[in-house]
């Protein structure tokens, strides 16, 4: 027996909704199987779900059939304005919170009374031009948002660097689960990762550097020149006057030990000063 096509399936169901228009989805599968002898396994294994093929046909299936029910004290107009305001007002909705929004009074009806009027819920939404939107969507919408922010902050953020940063909570890792990769994440934004260059280290600013080296400068009653350029390197504190280098190791250096080493090298060459590394965390242990 031949195989059937998605085509052909899509065909086949564009001719039948043609005729009837305000089908449910257990009319249209018994439709299709009596006419056609196609079950609603062979739309799954196509399709994943029914409505995939429904947007394939450019059709939105109307809610199960209700019944006679009391008639609501709201028309249908009146409900679709509401809902309106409401898409509106807020720029991305879950169909799950539309019931918070009935009891703060930002809609007026309960989803059950637009179900009644309407037939479904995404179906309210297509008579007024809108649509809901996932959980995952809204996910999305925030990390772009939450990305956007560091890059305002550091405009020469690193991939590597997602991970040491905690005011975000963004990790390289959360990134790829949502998007496929770190860069795809980026592009949304029309942004770009700053790329390392060998020599070169970017002037990235730790969480607690600023906090750390203002303790150091009261200490000590010394001037500390920040982010200081030596070799093309950036200092964290740079105290001239005393020849003395300061650096604030965050967690993530345990991890460029080799790195440091070299730099470290390069800069007492240069400039004959000495060097202090500060343990973020211990630091602020002993200030706590």
């Amino acid at each position: 027996m031949r195989r059937i096509t998605k085509d052909e399936i899509i065909n086949i169901s564009k001719n039948i909704l043609i005729d009837n228009n305000n089908l449910t989805r257990m009319e249209f599968y018994k439709l299709i199987k009596s006419k056609n002898n196609i079950s609603k396994k062979v739309i799954f294994t196509r399709f994943g779900k029914l409505d995939n093929l429904a947007k394939e046909c450019n059709h939105i299936f109307i809610g199960r059939k209700i019944g006679n029910r009391l008639k609501s004290k709201f028309t249908q107009k009146e409900v679709l304005v509401s809902l309106k305001k409401l898409f509106d007002k807020h720029k991305y909705i879950n169909k799950n919170r539309l019931k918070e929004y009935y009891k703060t009074g930002e809609i007026i009806c309960h989803t059950d009374t637009i179900r009644n009027l309407c037939g479904s819920l995404d179906y309210a939404a297509f008579l007024i031009d809108a649509k809901f939107t996932n959980k995952n969507e809204i996910t999305k919408n925030k990390i772009l948002k939450k990305l956007n922010i560091l890059f305002n902050k550091y405009p020469k953020l690193r991939k590597r660097d997602l991970n040491d940063l905690k005011e975000t909570k963004l990790t390289t890792n959360s990134l790829t689960r949502h998007f496929g990769s770190p860069e795809n994440a980026v592009k949304l934004i029309n942004k770009k990762f700053c790329k390392r260059v060998y020599g070169k280290k970017y002037n990235f600013i730790g969480k607690n550097e600023k906090f750390i080296l203002d303790n150091i400068e009261k200490e000590k009653n010394i001037k500390l020149l920040r982010q200081y350029n030596i070799l093309n390197y950036f200092v964290d504190g740079y105290d001239k006057e005393n020849n003395i280098v300061y650096e604030v190791d965050e967690i993530h250096h345990k991890f460029r030990k080799e790195e440091d080493c070299v730099r470290e090298n390069n800069i007492k060459e240069e400039v004959g000063c000495c060097i202090v590394r500060i343990n973020e965390q211990m630091f602020l242990k002993n200030i706590c």
